[in-house]
């Protein structure tokens, strides 16, 4: 998956039927931006 996959994904699953909200797609952007560091801290 892709950056724009999982950005969705992590949008629809926080918001639930509100994906599309602000908050659910700001969550979407942090999750992917803090993907790596979340990686590296299961090592």
């Amino acid at each position: 998956m892709g950056e724009a996959e999982y950005t969705e994904l992590a949008s629809r699953y926080n918001g639930g039927p509100y994906w599309l909200s602000d908050r659910a797609q700001g969550y979407g952007g942090r999750f992917w931006r803090d993907l790596d560091q979340a990686r590296n801290a299961w090592r």
